[in-house]
């Protein structure tokens, strides 16, 4: 598979997750917040991985600095 293959299936499912992880925020239930953060956490962190293969500083900071608020968030919950 070529890395270009590669990163453009894996931005599609990243963005699946993010879409995921949104639609749990849509429904204004508490008891579903960890199924959003978690899912922005997975869309996130595959996000930096498109950004490095695509050399993209601008996603992978971004996508950098969101995942690291999301595992503080997973910590917060979790721990």
């Amino acid at each position: 598979m070529q890395q270009n293959d590669f990163a453009d299936k894996l931005k599609w499912i990243a963005t699946s997750f993010v879409v995921a992880a949104v639609f749990f925020r849509s429904q204004h239930e508490h008891s579903l917040q960890v199924y959003d953060i978690v899912l922005s956490f997975i869309g996130c962190a595959l996000w930096i991985v498109v950004g490095v293969l695509w050399k993209d500083r601008a996603v992978i900071t971004l996508n950098s600095i969101l995942t690291v608020m999301l595992l503080i968030s997973i910590v917060n919950i979790f721990g």
